[in-house]
């Protein structure tokens, strides 16, 4: 398995490669890029705080996704 982290301080996000895929471990963070993003095939977004999903919502980033990339999260995140 490969991990690379992304964040600063009190922003983390984690890329894994497992089994041939691609998964993000919640998705926040200005750093983040198009070649960061552009191959995930999974997102997990651990819980609503905005730090752990605001690229979600409020980073050009999110256009870089593939079409089919499935994001997982609880209905309270899935609110925001």
């Amino acid at each position: 398995m490969n991990i690379k982290t992304f964040g600063t301080d009190h922003i983390s996000t984690y890329k894994l490669v497992v089994n041939n895929y691609n998964v993000m471990l919640d998705f926040n963070g200005d750093n983040l890029t198009k070649e960061d993003v552009i191959d995930i095939d999974f997102i997990f977004i651990s819980h609503e705080h905005l730090d752990h999903c605001e690229s979600l919502i409020n980073y050009d980033v999110v256009k870089y996704l593939k079409d089919n990339v499935r994001i997982f999260a609880t209905e309270t995140t899935k609110k925001i």
